[in-house]
């Protein structure tokens, strides 16, 4: 009898082991591909995740996509940022990220790179430090500066290189309860204080006022934050103007592993004196691997 007990244990291990096995792989959620806006006037902005056979980061390729008349099977492409991840081994933490980012040359009549970056990333017991930075600066087809930082707090970068519009404040935040998707992804530790951003401009904006016309608007998810961001205010202008908010209010679908698939955003321009001037919308579609 006891014998018997002992045989009918082994023959339900590998039921066990494909139960528990199942029931890991459902755990283990899809990752993100891919970000992308609505499309206004044929073109449309993009922002794809790529990763290698451990699932790790290796690249995020920041795009404007352009579709004319007649439709084409690929959309017209044209690439404004980009980060490469390194590791060394099979680390799951990059040391290093490689940024570029391109701006359109008159002259040239081509996009040409703007700002070139290094950042090395330095842990200890796991957890990141600080970070070394190396920047070079292109203008006007010649090389600006070069620098080096070496810093031993969070290095935040000149967001004012990037963005078209100067003297911007975050604030104002609000989370909901379901699971960011950028926070999942290995590099989220060493990108604590970066997020995915989306700067649009206001023809590619639907605005629920025609008679306001002022300043696109920035769209932005945290890598750093577990949940996903509902509600948040960007106060722009400078010293010598009064100041104007954007007060930016984000609704999503989700999926059924809480993950949101899509966005709707709804910004409303509110100036010093708290009179709405105006407001906009814009859409969002989050896509995952299968």
């Amino acid at each position: 009898m006891r014998l018997n007990k002992i045989v009918s244990i082994f023959l339900l291990l590998p039921i066990l082991s494909i139960a528990q096995q199942s029931s890991t792989e459902k755990n283990i959620l899809p990752r993100i591909v891919s970000i992308s806006t609505d499309t206004t006037n044929g073109n449309y902005k993009e922002v794809k995740f790529l990763y290698d056979k451990l699932n790790r980061v290796i690249a995020i390729l920041h795009t404007n996509c352009s579709i004319k008349k007649p439709a084409i099977d690929k959309p017209k492409v044209d690439t404004t940022k980009t980060q490469f991840f390194e590791y060394t081994g099979n680390n799951a933490k990059p040391f290093l990220c490689k940024m570029v980012t391109y701006e359109f040359n008159k002259k040239a009549n081509k996009r040409v790179w703007k700002i070139n970056k290094l950042q090395y990333f330095i842990y200890e017991n796991g957890e990141k430090v600080r970070d070394s930075v190396f920047y070079r600066k292109n203008e006007n087809g010649r090389r600006k500066y070069d620098y080096f930082e070496q810093t031993f707090e969070p290095f935040e970068t000149n967001e004012a290189e990037d963005n078209p519009i100067r003297n911007i404040k975050f604030d104002e935040e609000k989370y909901d309860s379901s699971i960011n998707p950028l926070n999942q992804l290995n590099i989220a530790a060493a990108l604590d204080i970066e997020y995915i951003y989306f700067p649009i401009k206001e023809s590619a904006l639907i605005s629920l006022n025609k008679d306001f016309h002022n300043w696109g608007i920035e769209f932005m998810w945290y890598f750093s934050t577990k949940n996903n961001l509902l509600i948040y205010t960007v106060r722009r202008g400078d010293k010598y103007s009064p100041p104007i908010y954007d007060n930016v209010h984000l609704k999503y679908t989700y999926n059924q592993h809480k993950l949101p698939v899509y966005c709707v955003a709804l910004t409303k321009k509110i100036d010093n004196g708290s009179t709405y001037l105006g407001g906009f919308l814009k859409y969002f579609t989050f896509r995952y691997s299968k």
